[in-house]
């Protein structure tokens, strides 16, 4: 406690006294109710008052500020601190306490770790249990959950705490709303979007492998709160407090698959633990002590299990901290108190599970706040803001220093316990002796004083206080020779490594006057350099290392004395053997750092140094110098340019050629290891050389000189194997010539050298023999693995090159690696293969089969097949009992293994891949574990690209492999039949039954892996001979696959997979094989019994049926003939199919069917497919529910439903009107289904359309009256009809909130909103109203597909459709409203055809005015905002909207979701009315290229006098030409090209319309307003192509003479005609388009965010990501624009230089200089600048700038300038330090 300090330490006035704090806390957080006893505490308040500081409200007049993470991202880089002031967070701390980014950069750590060798210090940063970050890594994180079976995982939000959002998954479909969209496509452009692109994105979270057997005390579950405060990351400096808490769970811990949901058993957080509502808590708060736990553990493990336990917990702690040091933005003003989180496993293992930036200061017993007052009180002590201190206390209260600048503290050796964690807490008894001490030094060094001097405010800038050896040092003091001062000269001149803590001091003051004193420093070097301490000799290189780099630029006169002392001390043959490694680095390092300057021209002694006569030490010293220069060449970094790397690598290569008998490296090499090659240091760091050589030497020097031998030796060293390998790695990436130094060498190595470096890698291949109790040893396997897999992969092309006996040798290894029972070394393996396989598959040497004796040039198909067969198995893992024939016969076909006893059984070998994934976690962390996930789902895409390149066929070997691969694999799938035909027979365990099946999946798998590769390079070599060697083989493998043995639905359902991947080959074999499959299609629905066999296991096989007619149907293959059986047949099947979307997709089918026909005219098909829908066509006809299509009708349907609740569901649920609901949906369910395939483009002749004649009137009646449903529902006075139709299902609910609802939340909604009925019942009927209104919509969707839609009558009644229905939209739900505009208003803008239809833009004039209005009705209830729509749109008005619908509290979090979903939907569709989506929209066309361009004047080029005289009168009737000038400028224009696209129809009519383009360009102003990101984003867009397109129509002359009055004609327009109107229509840029974006960037945070909003769910969403979004960016720890200022510099950019163009184009018109004296001509310019002008901090200056530099744009030479400026000022710093980054200049949109 600081009174200690007080009592001990007199000074006058005390330091407290003067002290100010800030504090963003508050001093006591109670409950609503103000229950004193259930208060809790905010201890942070407490313990700064009772330090007796004084608490201020001013903004800068403060010692310390215990800030929230907001006010540090806002505020913080803003202010100017003095050096005394303090804040508890560092600016980028979310590096290391966001859990995505700490998942990132311990895997950037770990990888650095690799790459450096440092292999046991990468294992230290396993810590974390494996890791993804979803939706980004979700196909990584969906192998790795496959490879876990049965496993759990726990989805955590990246951006929330204390539990919020975090459940637990077993089952990947609980994780499908992270799931990306298979046809993703990163490069697809804008167009190519479908409507689900511009859904809302999912929240990242992490999915984190669950820890399933932690700890346990008491058979409850716990986690640790530990607390770690960091000072300084340069260098790093931390303290770990002895206290902390351990937080247990009020319920007792459960590993059972059906308690995922009980969070309470699996969170420890306190705010999901106070919800218990047990006594237990409120007694003990669910916490424990550290040092009970540690006392605990003591009496159950012994004292070694607990000191490693604690240990290992202080290394996660270092090492966490380390894998964030290089990205942390250091302040000496910052400081951090970090809360981990620990979990302790069953095998005392910790795990680290996050890392808390806040931990909670609140405590919730009076132990809990005596805890955490003790650790804030000593964390302000530690911070030592009285000064009191001095800096290297090792503890200071409860806190111990346990890391700094590279030295780890712990214990004095001999002590029972390893680390201080848990111990006992003596922190009081420890500050009164350390007050007693420093008092004791403070008299006997300084005499008491003042600690701020006699000023009654602190002095802002007092250095601390000075050791003896660095007091008084003044930068500009002359007299730095240590003869100025005693004390300094004692210490340089006796430094030992007990004063090295005071010269690293000295070290931090000299280091920044290194250029003002270098003879002073040069004296200081010599003397430490040359002491005989290695500790005092490495600080006084590192010293010279500083110096070096500060005077690289301007080499004064002591830089040739320094290189020639460097020689000498580089020749110094005193060092000592054993105690100077790390010196003897540091000297290499700096002799390095200068040669890298200097070498080989300015400095050509060291060459003569480094070659000659040498030591032991002065030769390790050499060698670790050649190191250094060989890898700055090929290091990125910016410390030396391309031509000093180039002059590097040609010093280094000339000693390789030079002298051609006997090269000077070469020989100097081999002499010392003659003399010291028994030395394993000298080993150790030729192996270093030659591993950095192939940067700068090329490989073919290395290899002729036989470098490989060296690191032979290195290979036989157990202990230098490991570095020898890498080596080994970086000599294969470089073998090719061009991955080395091409102007050295112009090819490769010499063959009979690469022959020599594959063959050493083949042999070590040949012992990697697998040892399931070796894991060392798996280590160097894969190594030695991933090693061939490179060699083959960077030098495929020159290995195919070399003997078939040598490339016989790379085929074998590759084969024994993929035999290695480890997945990585599979796929490693394979890696290898097919790379080899593409340069190997020649015409010359083709693939061996059966028959060859040798090996030519690969491996036997007969071996390669089976083992991949082996390896492709599904589901075998240690727990699968295999039968001894069975396992001998998979045993066989994986051939003879690469282990060091043969396995006994197959599940031996499943055991052994087990073992090898331990191993893997074992020795990496969880970034390790990604990578394997990613090796185990690329095995089948490596083994799918290698069967590929073995089927390819060549003109010598027609079939390629293809039918040897066929052959093989029926013999595999033959004996899996048999085999599950005994299996059957013989009623075994139902699991060989499982892996039987898997066995044909197996076979099957191959096939179809190289059945499509074989069809295309058989096609594409249109050979009729090589087609037959692909069909034939085929097709006697399909017979293979229809033979069956008794009835098993799981090999019924892959035999229908394999059936719909053979689609394409069925229209080249005969029709009885068609006939057969679609006999053996439409067999399993034949048969009812096995149908309900399957189900019972789970299996779908009807609906697999169903989608396997579907595959053949769509390939075109069937024929007339076919179409009529079918047809004949599906009628008789229609009964027996099981569901309606069964039905359905049977009717999609046949349609399908016809469609794709190419035997039938078109008359048939329209006949067919009516017949086909008939049925269902007169069944709609005569619904009573499509006939009335009333609200009414439909509220008396749910009436009906809720009024007759059968007894037992399931049995009767066609009772009441719910079974009229179901039929609707059938039926629309099967006209979608079938319409949608009856034609493969919108708007063409459909084959339906008469069809869709009859439908169409119903569909959007029933539209209308489901609209309407909300509005009677609203006001019915039946209370269960309102609750089930206002309240959303769980379908609905999942989808708005982006994530599945727990079943206990679903169980409550359903009670709550069940309306007195059981709660399924109720939950059925809201999902029927659910699913009839997207299928209502789907089915509007498809009208409007066909061309008849809008054709004639059905054009007016089109229009009057969607005019109803976008009257409804307020009436209606977000989530129901979005539905409709997703579904039936943006295809209007998605699909093409209907962008460019003349028709639908004419009926747009109608429906967009109005659904702008109600759009806008909708966003002013949710938003609270005032909108502009209704004052600017006034053609079509909606009806009065209806009172807002009532709202449910517990559907507040979703209904908030599902309005920033409709806003940007909303907002991404009125944005492409103008053109958003277009190619090139924002793309500004140039007008000289249309009708101002100079052309050869005619024959009366010069005007009258009379007309001359006028033009002198007035300078505008230059506008009048004479006709023949007009008339030759107009012929001009109508024969030049377009340079821009077509402009769609629909955005060509709403442009050309006054009141349509207003009205949206109003909507997109007013978007502006709402605080959402992507909202805002896309508006500014959507401003900018309005912009843009407006102007490139005024260019393109397309009928704009009529443009601002809003008419259409004909007539080409003239110059001034065009010039007139644009000024009239650009008019509305200056307010309509600058105006809302400067007001939105100048506009403050503060005030962004609406007042309505405040208190609402609504504003706890968007708060985060707005602030985001609008705060300054940080880039290379540089402030920079906030992205919404980047956003909106484009707009503003835009539009700015249409109106510069307008003005230049008035000035050419009237032969004008464009100059700021004729800005008269365009008042909107002038207006626009005014606005520029009116920005906050800008100068008229400003807006000259900006002025003249649009200006110079297109003159010669100046193409572009505008562009640069815009960049260069946009990140200039020309910015406003506003808290929001916002825009202060006109230079900043610039």
């Amino acid at each position: 406690m600081s009174e200690y300090f007080r009592k001990l330490i007199k000074r006058d006035p005390p330091p407290a006294a003067l002290i100010r704090f800030r504090c963003a806390k508050l001093h006591r957080v109670s409950d609503a109710a103000g229950n004193s006893k259930d208060s809790e505490y905010n201890t942070i308040y407490d313990v700064l008052k009772s330090r007796g500081w004084k608490e201020t409200d001013v903004d800068t007049e403060w010692h310390i500020f215990w800030t929230d993470k907001d006010w540090i991202h806002s505020a913080f880089d803003k202010m100017h601190l003095d050096p005394h002031q303090h804040v508890n967070h560092f600016l980028n701390h979310y590096e290391l306490t966001r859990k995505d980014l700490l998942v990132k950069n311990m895997k950037r750590m770990k990888r650095q770790c690799e790459k450096d060798g440092r292999h046991a210090e990468a294992a230290k940063y396993n810590i974390c249990p494996i890791t993804f970050v979803v939706p980004q890594e979700y196909s990584m994180f969906v192998e790795e959950f496959k490879k876990w079976t049965g496993s759990t995982w726990i989805m955590k939000p990246i951006g929330r705490s204390q539990g919020s959002g975090i459940f637990l998954v077993n089952k990947l479909a609980q994780t499908q709303q992270w799931k990306p969209r298979q046809d993703w496509n990163p490069s697809q452009s804008k167009t190519d979007k479908t409507e689900d692109d511009e859904a809302a994105g999912v929240e990242t979270y992490i999915a984190q492998k669950y820890v399933e057997s932690p700890l346990l005390i008491g058979g409850k579950k716990f986690d640790m709160r530990l607390y770690v405060c960091v000072t300084s990351y340069h260098p790093l400096t931390v303290y770990m407090h002895r206290g902390g808490f351990c937080r247990f769970s009020m319920s007792r811990y459960s590993a059972d698959k059906s308690n995922l949901n009980d969070l309470g058993s699996h969170l420890t957080n306190v705010a999901v633990q106070k919800h218990s509502g047990k006594a237990a808590y409120k007694r003990t708060g669910a916490k424990w002590d550290v040092n009970n736990l540690k006392s605990y553990l003591l009496t159950t493990a012994s004292v070694d299990v607990v000191n490693k336990l604690f240990s290992d917990i202080e290394e996660i702690v270092i090492h966490s901290l380390l894998s964030v040091q290089k990205v942390m933005i250091n302040d000496k003003h910052c400081f951090e108190m970090y809360g981990y989180d620990i979990l302790i496993d069953v095998d005392y293992k910790p795990w680290l599970l996050e890392v808390n930036a806040s931990p909670s200061l609140t405590a919730n017993t009076v132990a809990d706040y005596e805890m955490k007052y003790g650790l804030l009180d000593d964390l302000l002590t530690l911070l030592d803001i009285e000064k009191y201190l001095t800096g290297h206390e090792l503890q200071i209260g409860g806190f111990d220093l346990l890391y700094k600048d590279g030295l780890r503290y712990s214990p004095p050796e001999g002590s029972i316990f390893t680390s201080y964690l848990g111990c006992y807490n003596n922190r009081l008894s420890q500050l009164q002796r350390l007050a007693q001490t420093r008092a004791w030094e403070l008299r006997k060094e300084l005499p008491s004083s003042s600690l701020f001097g006699e000023q009654d405010e602190p002095a802002r800038s007092e250095p601390r206080r000075q050791s003896a050896l660095t007091e008084n040092l003044n930068p500009e003091d002359s007299r730095l020779d240590p003869s100025s001062n005693p004390k300094r000269r004692t210490v340089i001149n006796s430094l030992d490594s007990a004063g090295l803590i005071e010269a690293q001091e000295l070290f931090e003051h000299l280091s920044h006057l290194c250029c003002s004193s270098a003879p002073a420093l040069d004296h200081a070097l010599k003397r430490t350099a040359n002491e005989a301490n290695p500790a005092v000799q490495h600080f006084g290189l590192k010293l010279l290392q500083k110096w070096i780099q500060s005077k690289r630029s301007e080499r004064p006169v002591e830089w040739t004395s320094v290189k020639s002392w460097l020689l000498e001390l580089l020749m110094k043959s005193s060092w000592s053997s054993h105690t100077e490694p790390f010196a003897r680095r540091k000297c290499a390092e700096t002799v390095a750092s200068m040669a890298k300057l200097d070498w080989p021209g300015a400095w050509p002694e060291l060459t003569v140094a480094l070659l000659g006569p040498q030591t032991v030490s002065s030769t390790l010293v050499g060698l670790s110098v050649w190191a250094h220069l060989a890898e700055c060449v090929g290091e990125d970094s910016k410390d030396l340019t391309a031509a000093r790397r180039r002059d590097i690598s040609h010093g280094l290569t000339l000693h390789f050629k030079e002298p051609p008998e006997a090269p000077a490296f070469v020989a100097s090499l081999q002499k010392a290891l003659h003399a010291f090659g028994g030395d394993r240091r000298v080993v150790r760091e030729v192996i270093q050389l030659c591993r950095a050589l192939p940067h700068a030497v090329p490989m073919k020097l290395l290899l002729a000189n036989h470098f490989d031998k060296i690191v032979q030796v290195g290979l036989q060293s157990s202990d230098l194997s490991e570095f020898a390998l890498t080596s080994l790695a970086e000599w294969v990436q470089h073998l090719h010539p061009s991955r080395g130094n091409k102007e050295a060498a112009s090819a490769g190595p010499a063959t009979h050298d690469m022959c020599r470096f594959t063959e050493m890698v083949a042999r070590l291949v040949e012992n990697c023999k697998f040892d399931v109790d070796d894991p060392q040893s798996y280590s160097s396997h894969q190594q030695i693995g991933r090693l061939l897999s490179d060699l083959c992969t960077f030098n495929a092309a020159s290995l195919s090159a070399m003997p078939s006996k040598e490339l016989s040798g790379i085929w074998e290894a590759l084969m024994q690696l993929l035999r290695y029972p480890a997945a990585a070394v599979q796929l490693d393996a394979l890696t290898g293969l097919v790379a080899l396989a593409r340069p190997s598959r020649t015409e010359a040497q083709p693939w061996p089969t059966a028959t060859a004796a040798t090996w030519v040039s690969g491996p036997r198909l007969e071996e390669l097949i089976g083992v991949l067969h082996v390896l492709t198995l599904k589901n075998t893992t240690s727990a699968t009992s295999f039968s001894s024939e069975h396992s001998s016969w998979l045993l066989r076909c994986l051939g003879s293994v690469s282990t060091r006893q043969n396995p006994g059984s197959f599940s031996e070998w499943c055991q052994w891949m087990a073992v090898s994934a331990s191993f893997e976690i074992l020795e990496t962390d969880f970034s390790g574990q990604q990578m394997q996930s990613q090796r185990l789902g690329m095995l089948k895409v490596h083994s799918k690209e290698l069967l590929s390149e073995l089927c390819r066929p060549s003109p010598s070997q027609s079939s390629g492999g293809f039918g040897a691969i066929c052959r093989l694999a029926g013999g595999l799938l033959a004996r899996a039949l048999a085999g599950d035909a005994e299996n059957m027979a013989g009623d075994s365990d139902a699991r060989g039954g499982i892996e039987w099946v898997a066995e044909c999946d197996s076979a099957m798998s191959l096939v179809e892996s190289a059945a499509l590769a074989a069809l295309k390079s058989a096609e594409k070599e249109g050979s009729k001979e090589m087609l037959e060697a692909v069909l034939q083989p085929l097709q006697v493998f399909l017979q293979q696959v229809y033979v069956q043995r008794g009835f098993n639905p799981a090999m019924e359902y892959r035999r229908l997979e394999f059936l719909s991947a053979c689609s394409p080959f069925y229209k080249l074999w005969s029709e009885e094989v068609l006939r057969d499959a679609l006999a053996r299609v439409l067999a399993p629905i034949r048969l009812e019994p096995s149908l309900r066999d399957a189900r019972a296991k789970g299996i779908k096989l009807e609906q697999r049926a169903l989608d396997t007619l579907v595959s053949i149907s769509k390939s075109g293959v069937l024929k007339a003939a076919h179409l009529e059986a079918l047809n004949a047949e599906c009628l008789d099947l229609a009964a027996k199919v099981s569901s309606a979307a069964g039905r359905s997709k049977l009717t999609e089918a046949l349609t399908l069917a016809v469609a794709s026909c190419s035997e039938l005219d078109r008359p048939r098909k329209v006949q067919l497919i009516e017949g086909i829908l008939e049925q269902v066509t007169t069944a709609w006809r005569s619904s009573e529910l499509v006939q009335s299509a009333s609200a009414q009708a439909l509220l008396d349907v749910v009436a009906s439903a809720a009024s007759s609740s059968p007894a037992i569901l399931g049995v009767e649920e066609d009772l009441g009107g719910l079974g009229k609901l179901k039929d609707i949906k059938t039926m629309l369910s099967t006209f979608s289904g079938a319409v949608s395939r009856a034609s493969t483009e919108a708007l063409e002749p459909h084959l339906a359309d008469g069809i869709i004649a009859d439908w169409a009137p119903g569909i959007f009646q029933l539209l209308q009256a489901l609209c309407h449903l909300y509005v009677f529902a609203a006001g019915t006075s039946d209370h269960t009809v309102r609750i089930l139709v206002l309240t959303p299902c769980r379908t609905e609910i999942d989808a708005m909130t982006g994530r599945a609802m727990s079943p206990e939340e679903e169980e409550d909604l359903a009670k709550e909103f069940s309306g007195g009925l059981d709660p399924r019942w109720a939950a059925s009927i809201r999902v029927n109203l659910y699913e009839l209104r997207s299928h209502v919509a789907k089915a509007a969707r498809a009208c409007m597909a066909s061309g008849r839609f809008w054709d004639g009558e059905g054009s007016a009644k089109a229009s009057e459709w969607l005019q109803n229905t976008a009257k409804l939209l307020p009436a209606l739900r977000p989530h129901v409203a979005e539905l409709l505009l997703k579904e039936i208003f943006q295809p209007l803008v998605r699909v093409p055809p209907m962008l460019n239809d003349p028709r639908i833009a004419s009926v747009s004039k109608t429906f967009i005015p109005t659904l702008c209005v109600a759009i806008s009705a909708l966003l002013k209830e949710f938003w609270g905002l005032e909108h502009s729509v209704r004052k600017t749109t006034t053609r079509a008005v909606p009806d009065a909207v209806p009172d807002p619908l009532p709202r449910f509290s517990k559907l507040e979090p979703s209904h908030a979701a599902s309005v920033i979903s409709f806003t940007r939907t909303s907002c991404y569709l009125m944005s492409a009315f103008v053109g958003t989506d277009l190619p090139l929209s924002s793309q500004l066309e140039d007008p000289a290229q249309k009708f101002l361009q100079k052309r050869p004047a005619p024959v009366a080029a010069t005007p009258s006098r009379k007309r001359q005289k006028n033009r002198n009168k007035n300078r505008f009737s230059a506008l009048e030409e004479d006709v023949g000038e007009e008339k030759n400028e107009q012929n001009a224009m109508q024969t030049e090209p377009a340079t821009v696209a077509r402009r769609p129809a629909l955005v060509s009519v709403i442009l050309r319309d006054q009141q349509l383009r207003e009205g949206l360009r109003c909507f997109l102003a007013d978007l502006l307003l709402i605080p959402d990101p992507d909202t805002v984003t896309r508006a500014l867009v959507g401003l900018s192509t309005f912009s843009a397109q407006l102007w490139n129509m005024i260019v393109h002359g397309e009928d704009l003479s009529t443009l601002s009055l809003g008419r259409e004609s004909t007539r080409t327009p003239e110059v001034g005609e065009i010039l007139h109107t644009a000024s009239d229509v650009l008019r509305a840029v200056p307010q309509g388009v600058l105006a809302p974006v400067s007001r939105l960037v100048a506009r403050p945070v503060s005030e962004q965010i609406s007042q309505k909003l405040t208190e609402s769910l609504l504003e706890g969403i968007i708060r985060h990501p707005w602030n985001s979004f609008a705060a300054a960016t940080w880039i290379d720890a540089k402030r920079c624009p906030s992205t919404l200022v980047c956003e909106c510099t484009f707009p503003t950019f835009t539009s700015l230089m249409v109106l510069v163009r307008l003005f230049k184009l008035q000035c050419r018109k009237l032969e004008l200089s464009a100059e700021a004296a004729q800005l008269y001509l365009c008042p909107s310019l002038v207006e626009a600048l005014r606005i520029i002008a009116e920005l906050p901090n800008t100068s008229q200056d400003d807006v000259d700038m900006l002025l003249t530099t649009m200006l110079d744009e297109g003159k010669a030479g100046d193409e572009g300038k505008a562009i640069a400026v815009w960049g260069d000022l946009r990140f200039g710093g020309l910015l406003s330090c506003q808290a929001d980054f916002r825009l202060s200049s006109a230079m900043v949109i610039l």
